[in-house]
């Protein structure tokens, strides 16, 4: 093993056959540093660490015109900080502007922030520099926290497995406030057609991606607040891009697994996309999934999404879960439900403001639905002059389910409307000038089945 103490690499290469620690715990002094310059060129064959109990250590891999600085590893994992005291330490992968002119590559995995006490380590990856894992990326493992990943100025980072942000593996762990950052155009963050996990287990909290001004997330999915120990977990995509895919369920859940409670997706800026590839969006899943949230602003489009569904539970129900589309959002979609599946109660979609539009795409909108359990008080409001057009059918398949359009709303459907399909008691209500209701073609059915209206 080679500890680096300052070391420098230059237009030459430097082989280290077992594992680098650039500084570890022991006697002062408590910072260290390496930097891989002007084509020089780093092998190493076993695990790297960058902050072994140690604050404040650094090491910058730097590229230029001309040249390809280069760091290499026998498929082992970095990690930038670890153990208590791991905190503060810095990697810099920067290409110079020149694209693969600074590059990682063969990492096994990438951690930052390992273990309790290492808290603010960052990892940038700017100006076309280049990392490649042949694993995924943890930001923040059990009681570390305020730990980064940045990528700017054209970086990429391509991952080859399943990455968490806020990683809680065991009772009582609580990472919290760990952040990836995609922004600008031609940062691309590649997950590897692989999961990435907000806040994932136990007492992990208020983690975050954040994809800006042109940055890319792409070939994987997303999921966000595993239980009700994970709140406040965040996705913004603020004029940034999301191309996501895959999943069992869904391209992107927010609050998912048993309670997952307070994960919030804002999608917002007229050069914001988000695209489902052709999978789910689901807004609460799992037994008592509450108080989620995702918001489509200020002209961000959404599209791609097979079934937009609020609230997807078997017992206990999801509960409280909104979608709200505003300010010119637009949302496409193949079809949608407020309820799936369960005994889901109160969750609501939302509609409102000139140009904001939900487009289903001829298909059919459930309110409650899949055939279990008592789904009740779910509803959908179009309102001050928003539009959800291309409905196929409507069935209120939700007791007190209702359909409020009001303030110059529109609702346009092609299909049948079953208001109370065999559950009672459901209501639309069109109200206020300008607001309206087309049904193209299909009938209106009350009192479908057994239901009342």
């Amino acid at each position: 093993n080679l500890r680096a103490d300052g070391s420098v690499v230059t237009a030459g290469t430097m082989v280290c056959a077992g594992g680098l620690t650039i500084g570890s715990q022991g006697p002062t002094p408590t910072r260290y540093g390496l930097a891989i310059t002007n084509g020089g060129r780093l092998v190493a064959s076993g695990g790297v660490t960058i902050g072994s109990g140690k604050p404040s250590n650094t090491v910058f891999v730097t590229g230029g015109s001309g040249v390809t600085s280069y760091w290499a590893n026998g498929a082992a994992t970095l990690v930038v900080g670890s153990v208590n005291g791991g905190s503060t330490n810095l990697l810099v992968v920067d290409g110079a502007g020149v694209d693969g002119s600074a590059v990682l590559t063969n990492f096994n995995g990438i951690t930052i922030g390992d273990n309790s006490g290492a808290h603010g380590n960052t990892v940038i990856i700017t100006n076309k520099g280049w990392v490649t894992a042949l694993g995924g990326l943890l930001v923040g493992v059990n009681n570390s926290s305020n730990n980064t990943l940045v990528l700017a100025q054209g970086g990429k980072l391509k991952l080859g497995a399943t990455s968490t942000v806020g990683q809680a593996p065991g009772a009582g762990t609580a990472p919290y406030g760990n952040q990836v950052i995609i922004r600008d155009a031609g940062s691309v963050l590649d997950l590897g057609n692989s999961a990435l996990y907000l806040s994932y287990q136990y007492l992990s909290a208020a983690n975050s991606l954040q994809v800006l001004d042109g940055g890319l997330v792409t070939n994987g999915y997303i999921q966000m607040g595993y239980s009700s120990e994970c709140p406040y977990t965040m996705v913004l995509v603020s004029n940034g891009n999301v191309y996501v895919s895959g999943g069992t369920s869904a391209s992107l859940e927010i609050g998912s697994g048993t309670g997952g409670t307070l994960s919030t997706a804002i999608v917002t800026g007229v050069n914001a996309v988000f695209s489902a590839g052709n999978n789910n969006i689901i807004v609460g899943k799992g037994g008592a999934a509450n108080n989620n949230v995702m918001l489509i602003d200020n002209g961000a489009l959404v599209t791609n999404v097979a079934s937009m569904i609020i609230g997807y539970a078997t017992s206990p129900g999801a509960f409280n879960n909104t979608l709200i589309i505003t300010n010119g959002g637009r949302l496409y979609s193949s079809g949608g439900s407020i309820s799936w599946y369960g005994p889901n109660y109160s969750n609501t979609i939302v509609v409102t403001g000139t140009n904001s539009i939900w487009s289903i795409g001829g298909g059919v909108l459930y309110l409650g639905g899949g055939g279990a359990g008592s789904p009740t008080n779910n509803t959908l409001i179009v309102a001050n002059n928003g539009t959800v057009t291309n409905l196929g059918q409507l069935l209120m398949q939700s007791s007190l389910g209702s359909v409020i359009v009001t303030n110059g709303g529109r609702l346009a459907s092609t299909g049948t409307a079953r208001l109370g399909n065999n559950y009672p008691s459901n209501i639309v209500t069109v109200t206020g000038i300008g607001s309206g209701w087309s049904l193209a073609s299909g009938d209106l059915a009350l009192r479908e089945g057994e239901g009342d209206f």
